[in-house]
């Protein structure tokens, strides 16, 4: 699971990953969203979301794991409270992906299996070997 995965994926529209949870790049007005998890913080906010949040990381090491665990939780808890919650980051491809593949885990999907699903789901996801390192060995 450490081999770069590339496919060319446009920023938008979102993938959901699963359902309730979608992953994108920097969001378009039209779609409602209850949750926003902007990984990113180069687009303003959207109107109309009851929850945003902001955490922006690079594209390049990976983050503190604690942080992101903390993250994956409360995708998933937003989720399991009937919310549609939007992952997103400039591209929707790494640091989107890291997160929505975090909360697959942290929900109890295997870690091999998390990153096939969020790369099936949205192509070119996770081509950042670091983050797969990061969610494969140890999270």
């Amino acid at each position: 699971m450490t081999q770069p995965f590339r496919e060319e994926t446009p920023a938008w529209p979102a993938s959901e990953i699963v359902p309730g949870v979608w992953q994108s790049g920097s969001p378009q007005p039209g779609e409602h969203w209850d949750a926003v998890i902007d990984l990113d913080c180069s687009s303003p906010p959207l109107e109309g979301v009851a929850f945003y949040a902001h955490w922006p990381i690079e594209d390049g090491p990976a983050p503190e794991t604690a942080v992101l665990v903390a993250l994956a939780d409360l995708v998933n808890d937003l989720r399991r409270g009937g919310k549609r919650v939007l992952i997103h980051c400039a591209g929707g491809i790494n640091r989107s992906g890291l997160l929505a593949t975090a909360a697959l885990i942290r929900d109890g999907m295997g870690a091999d299996e998390a990153v096939e699903t969020v790369r099936a789901r949205r192509p070119g996801a996770l081509n950042n070997l670091e983050f797969v390192r990061q969610l494969t060995e140890g999270f």
